[in-house]
């Protein structure tokens, strides 16, 4: 399988596993052992195994979580994505909550290399920079193509991890 597809269909299934709230099967599938992860720009994981220790709290707390993928940018010649996903679920206490994260991911191999998230009060300011770099398409719902050949869809509302190519 040629690399560019590789990528895409690894994103894919990526994108699977978030809009099933799956986040540690996304993480076991496609977390490189080697992953540098960034939360809000601080370093939190120099590889999977840390990055999955300190995911299984969440994973604890979660009764029920399912992800909407509001926008996708995706270069496939760079091999980068970004994923615009708002988290909607029920914890172990019965209250609901929501967390929307921004994933700006580096793959390689069809494994994430580096992902920096981006949640609570650094989430607008990184939306607006990567809006301005061109790294997400600027309105739900809009296909954009890439100058590097790659695709940008916007998938608003609809649950679903189904991308346009």
């Amino acid at each position: 399988m040629s690399p560019p597809i590789h990528f895409r269909s690894s994103v894919d299934a990526y994108l699977v596993h978030l809009a099933a709230g799956d986040l540690g099967a996304a993480a076991r599938e496609f977390h490189a052992s080697a992953i540098r992860v960034f939360e809000n720009d601080v370093l939190v994981a120099r590889d999977a195994e840390t990055y999955f220790r300190k995911l299984q709290p969440i994973l604890r707390r979660a009764v029920m979580m399912r992800g909407t993928i509001d926008r996708l940018c995706r270069d496939r010649p760079g091999e980068t994505a970004a994923v615009l996903c708002r988290f909607d679920g029920v914890d172990t206490d019965g209250k609901l909550v929501r967390d929307e994260v921004l994933y700006q991911q580096r793959w390689s191999g069809g494994q994430v290399v580096e992902e920096r998230q981006y949640r609570g009060a650094a989430l607008a300011p990184a939306i607006s920079a990567a809006l301005e770099a061109g790294m997400l398409a600027p309105e739900p719902g809009t296909v954009r193509l890439m100058q590097s050949g790659g695709t940008a869809a916007c998938l608003a509302g609809t649950n679903q991890a189904r991308i346009c190519a």
